[in-house]
C-alpha cells in the first residue's frame, strides 16, 4: 500500500466516524465532493448517505439538480437512491436510463431494479441480449432477474445453457426462490448451475432441507 493510499483510507474511514455528527447539509457536501468513483469511496460514500437517508430521501431532486454537473456526483447519486431504497428518485432514473450515457444509464438499471420498477423488465432483457462484454452481460441479466415475473420463466429456463456461466448460475439461483422455478431445475437435471443451486439450496430427495 502506497502512503497516499494509506492517506485516502485514513481519511475516508474518518469521514465515516464522524458524518453523523454533522450538520446534513454538510455531509453531504463532503460526500458528493470527493470526487472518485472507485469502489472503496463508493462505500464510503454510501455508508456516509446511510446515516443521513433521511435528508437524502427527502431532497433527492433538489440534491441531484444540485450536483449533476459533476460526473461522480451523479453516479453517486444514482448509485445511492438504489442503495437506500428512494423510490422517489425513479423520475430520475428512469430518464437516465433511456438517455444517460453509457455509465448512467448502466448504474440507473442496477438502482431501479433495486427499486423493485418492473415496467423495465422487457426492456432490461433486451439490453442483456445485446450485450457483447461478459461481465456486462451478467450485470444486465441480474438486473432483470430482479424485477422478472412468472410471464419471464420461459425465457429465463432458456438462460440456463446461455454461454456465460455467470449468467446461468444467476438463472439457476433466480428459480430456486419459487416452486415454480423448482420445477424448472427439476426438469432441467444435469445442467452443471442447476445442480450446484440446487446442492447450495439443500436440495435432498425431491425436497429443500430447511
Amino acid at each position: 500500500m502506497t502512503h497516499t493510499d494509506s492517506h485516502d483510507m485514513e481519511f475516508f474511514h474518518s469521514i465515516s466516524l464522524l458524518a453523523s455528527n454533522w450538520p446534513l447539509d454538510y455531509g453531504l457536501t463532503v460526500i458528493t465532493a470527493m470526487n472518485r468513483d472507485d469502489y472503496m469511496t463508493m462505500n464510503i460514500k454510501l455508508s456516509v448517505a446511510e446515516k443521513i437517508k433521511n435528508f437524502i430521501a427527502g431532497n433527492y431532486e433538489k440534491i441531484y439538480k444540485e450536483v449533476s454537473h459533476e460526473i461522480e456526483a451523479t453516479l453517486f447519486m444514482i448509485e445511492v437512491a438504489g442503495y437506500l431504497g428512494i423510490k422517489d428518485a425513479s423520475p430520475i432514473l428512469e430518464d437516465l436510463y433511456e438517455n444517460g450515457n453509457n455509465e448512467e444509464k448502466l448504474r440507473s438499471m442496477k438502482a431501479l431494479s433495486d427499486l423493485g420498477v418492473k415496467k423495465f423488465a422487457d426492456s432490461f432483457y433486451n439490453d442483456f441480449i445485446s450485450e457483447k462484454d461478459p461481465v456486462f452481460q451478467t450485470l444486465k441479466f441480474k438486473c432483470f432477474l430482479r424485477i422478472s415475473s412468472t410471464e419471464h420463466v420461459g425465457i429465463i429456463e432458456k438462460e440456463l445453457k446461455n454461454r456465460n456461466w455467470f449468467v446461468r448460475y444467476a438463472a439457476a439461483k433466480k428459480f430456486i426462490e419459487t416452486e415454480e422455478g423448482l420445477k424448472c431445475l427439476k426438469a432441467n437435471r444435469g445442467l452443471d448451475v442447476t445442480e450446484l443451486a440446487l446442492a447450495e439450496s439443500g436440495y435432498v430427495d425431491g425436497e429443500i432441507s430447511v
